[in-house]
């Protein structure tokens, strides 16, 4: 039998300097994660029209789902031995330099040409770089419930996480395309700038949460399935989720191909159509704190995954003038829409896990923390592995060029229907955790 560690849930709140630290942990790891995804697929495939590639798209897609799948398998694991171990940050310190140093490595190593060594180092280096990217953030998740205490703080804090995060995405997707040009499309020195700002931020929680030990409580290796078996909510976050980034990591991986491709604009140009999101966005996430409580977390949930069905179909039209809008103004719209719904889905999810986790301690006894987030990171990264897979297919059999940019196209009106059957999928969430009023005819 398989010995984890778990805690019952603190009385006292930590500091307010352990929760500043602590929450500067995900903005590192938010830009570390957006830089790569941003970068990585531009860098080993980029457009013909930008120039030779060291890989053709569905290799590169192919190396997307196995590291995905390698990531996959290590969220359970990495939570199991987080709890185990009974020092989390040992998980974090590691996680972040292994995911840092790999994802280096993927950009430096390489070269130049279409090669069996770029082909190795893809399958060998990505596989690393995301394994720490779990050993990362699956403990540091773990350690929401114990960070926030009350109910209210958890909402608070994820909505913080959630802002973070955005600004994490900001810097690594927006800003990078700034520094890009500034820095005279050097794309190494820019990996180095980002990479490094990443690692740092995502070493700070590390001291302030060494505090935090668990003791040690049996159970069995299939408690990830019984996990699973005895909380339908959690069920449906899972799955909903799942749907979710399956469609919305093909658009995300495509970002560059929208403005390259589609709109025909140099790379430095990610900034002005990626900027416009979190100029809705940020606003938002005041709204959004004030709107949980009272409208509750299924609904909100249900409204953004609704909202993106609506709008990622309508990424297919870039590049082309709509009705009297010009094609680079209509693409601004799209993108800025986009902002709102994309607030929810930063903020609202981890505090309805965190209640899932209270839920179920009820019932066990145990808090297990790290093993939901972990068994919510199987889904997650399975579906971002064959969202890579799946944009490999579209982009290698239907285009990806400015003459022929079918596969681009195909992206958003893919994802608008996996975000509807998500939307259908958060339905099921229970109506009285996340405070909605029974008998209510909305929702």
């Amino acid at each position: 039998m398989l010995v984890a560690m778990s805690t019952p849930p603190e009385t006292d709140s930590p500091s307010r300097s352990t929760e500043r630290s602590y929450l500067l942990g995900i903005a590192g790891y938010s830009i570390l994660d957006t830089f790569v995804q941003t970068w990585l697929i531009f860098f080993f495939a980029p457009p013909p029209d930008k120039g030779v590639g060291l890989i053709d798209p569905q290799t590169y897609g192919l190396a997307v789902l196995v590291g995905k799948i390698v990531e996959a398998i290590a969220n359970p694991l990495a939570g199991f031995g987080a709890d185990r171990s009974g020092k989390p940050w040992l998980f974090l310190l590691a996680g972040a330099l292994i995911a840092n140093l790999a994802s280096l490595a993927l950009f430096f190593a390489p070269v130049a040409g279409d090669s069996l060594r770029n082909t190795t180092l893809l399958f060998v280096l990505l596989p690393i770089a995301l394994l720490g990217q779990a050993l990362y953030i699956v403990p540091y998740l773990g350690l929401l419930p114990r960070i926030a205490v009350e109910d209210i703080r958890r909402v608070r804090m994820t909505n913080s996480q959630a802002l973070l995060i955005l600004v994490g995405v900001l810097i690594g997707q927006v800003l990078s395309g700034l520094a890009f040009g500034l820095l005279g499309r050097n794309l190494q020195g820019m990996v180095a700038l980002f990479l490094g700002l990443a690692v740092s931020l995502m070493l700070l929680p590390v001291p302030a949460v060494r505090a935090f030990k668990t003791r040690a409580d049996a159970f069995a290796p299939g408690e990830a399935l019984a996990i699973l078996k005895r909380n339908p909510g959690f069920r449906a976050i899972v799955i909903a989720q799942g749907l979710f980034w399956l469609g919305f990591n093909m658009v995300r991986y495509s970002a560059l191909y929208y403005v390259t491709v589609l709109l025909q604009e140099p790379e430095e140009k990610v900034a002005l159509y990626l900027g416009s999101i979190f100029l809705v966005t940020l606003p938002s996430l005041v709204l959004i704190r004030s709107l949980v409580p009272r409208v509750g977390k299924r609904r909100m949930m249900m409204l953004a995954t609704g909202l993106f069905a609506l709008l990622l179909p309508l990424l297919s039209t870039i590049g082309r003038p709509v009705w009297f809008i010009d094609a680079s103004v209509w693409a601004v719209v799209i993108f800025a829409l986009t902002g709102f719904p994309l607030a929810i889905l930063s903020s609202v999810p981890n505090s309805m896990i965190a209640e899932q986790i209270d839920q179920d301690a009820l019932v066990s006894g145990v808090p297990k923390g790290a093993l939901f987030f972990g068994v919510q990171g199987v889904m997650i990264k399975t579906s971002s592995g064959l969202a890579g897979a799946l944009l490999g297919f579209l982009l290698g059999n239907f285009g990806y060029s400015q003459a022929n940019p079918l596969g681009i196209q195909l992206v958003g009106p893919l994802a608008g229907v996996l975000a509807l059957a998500a939307a259908v999928a958060y339905s099921f969430y229970p109506r009285t955790l996340s405070q909605e009023k029974p008998g209510s005819s909305a929702g």
